[in-house]
């Protein structure tokens, strides 16, 4: 198999998973645009809040309403783009799932491509932090050789860095064989 076959091989068996990541986005949006609808969230009132030394600031309703959709477990992401209407945010969620495969195009052609690849068999796969797809494969190449191939997400940050981000780590190592 070349490259792009191998590729082709491993994002056929990750497209499923990623359509239902998208329709699964877009349900999320609708239930956030549902839930503002309800009266809990419409009768959200501005308040005043002690900040300390007999000081209080006002925080406006729609500030309240952002914070409490936040502790609810949505996203900023979700929050101000929740009324961009449902064509846009299906356009968005599948053009982020195009560029999740991509991600794996970049990963295979960078790690697969030293070797000659006969086979490629599918362990696993789970959504990561990013919703991204983790993966787990073992590779057989020509020799016979048998080959571990992992991508998987984890978050970075720390000295020196602006913000924690997601990173996705890919790895390939040889699979020794247990020698009788």
């Amino acid at each position: 198999m070349n490259t792009n076959e191998v590729i082709e091989e491993i994002k056929k068996r990750l497209q499923p998973a990623l359509d239902k990541w998208v329709v699964a986005r877009i349900q999320r949006i609708q239930d956030l645009n549902d839930y503002k609808k309800t009266d809990e969230y419409n009768n959200l009132e501005a308040e005043f809040v002690d900040v300390g030394n007999g000081h209080k600031v006002r925080i406006t309703k729609g500030e309240v309403q952002f914070w409490h959709l936040i502790d609810l477990g949505y996203t900023k992401f979700e929050t101000q783009n929740s009324r961009n209407g449902e064509k846009w945010i299906e356009a968005h969620y599948k053009k982020e799932a195009t560029h999740k495969s991509l991600r794996v195009d970049v990963a295979v052609n960078k790690k697969l491509s030293k070797i000659n690849v006969k086979e490629v068999d599918q362990i696993g796969f789970r959504h990561g932090l990013d919703g991204f797809i983790e993966g787990d494969w073992i590779v057989t190449d020509t020799e016979g050789k048998q080959h571990s191939f992992k991508f998987e997400t984890f978050l970075a940050g720390g000295y020196n860095i602006q913000c924690l981000h997601i990173r996705t780590k890919y790895t390939l190592k040889a699979i020794k064989m247990a020698t009788a």
